[in-house]
């Protein structure tokens, strides 16, 4: 992202921020919404008139940890009760629990779909982070599984993506990872990332069941105790 790309403005007046297309700055006070389809509009520019809802990843991530993304927040609270997880899924014609899947391996969604339909809810699926995070704003999903390592944007900081934007925030995020093990990148998950669960690879069918069910208890309708001599699965989640 070049320098000058459009983030959040470091302007004296609480709300601030600079657009993402023209670059100039606009209150978060004042900024009208747009006219969007979503469960949660975006402001629009004072001066070239576009909103965020299309703006780059790398932006999004930095106007939600801005602090324009305070008084956004404040402005869109009873907007946010509006399109509660429920709301979503009548308006979308999903079956809850609705589960992201997150790999850019193609074996992978296919083991864990056949999996994770004993849930009974939706199973949707996303290759890079970038586009799962498209999605998630999209169909408020109620867990978000992603592998760590992934093209366009890392599945850690999808994760504090969605953690950090009010639409989303109420998703479980879990995290599935052949590279970052050990304590040190388990707690860092937790705390810089907001990570749910953790997990190591390989991972097993029934490790799949034990994240979904304890992250949606509500949902849990399925044995988890591990079967002797159980393998990965299929050895995709390796």
């Amino acid at each position: 992202m070049r320098s000058d790309e459009a983030v959040p403005a470091r302007a004296a007046v609480q709300g601030a921020f600079a657009c993402a297309w023209c670059h100039s700055i606009n209150s978060a006070v004042t900024a009208d919404w747009c006219s969007c389809v979503s469960a949660k509009p975006s402001l629009t520019c004072e001066s070239c008139g576009r909103c965020f809802c299309k703006a780059t990843v790398d932006w999004k991530l930095a106007f939600f940890t801005s602090s324009a993304a305070a008084v956004y927040r404040e402005r869109t609270g009873k907007l946010q009760r509006a399109f509660k997880s429920s709301s979503a899924a009548q308006a979308n014609g999903l079956a809850r629990p609705v589960i992201l899947v997150v790999d850019d391996d193609k074996i992978v969604h296919v083991v864990a779909k056949r999996v994770l339909a004993e849930f009974g809810g939706t199973v949707l699926h996303a290759t890079d982070g970038q586009a799962a995070f498209e999605l998630a704003e999209q169909t408020l999903p109620d867990l978000v599984i992603t592998d760590a390592l992934l093209p366009k944007l890392d599945g850690r900081e999808l994760s504090l993506l969605l953690k950090t934007n009010d639409a989303t925030r109420h998703c479980k995020v879990a995290v599935i990872t052949a590279l970052y093990k050990g304590i040190r990148y388990r707690s860092e998950a937790a705390q810089r990332y907001l990570v749910d669960a953790y997990a190591e690879k390989p991972v097993t069918a029934t490790t799949l069941r034990k994240i979904a069910t304890e992250l949606l208890p509500d949902h849990a309708s399925f044995v988890v105790a591990e079967p002797a001599g159980e393998t990965t699965a299929a050895g995709a989640l390796q």
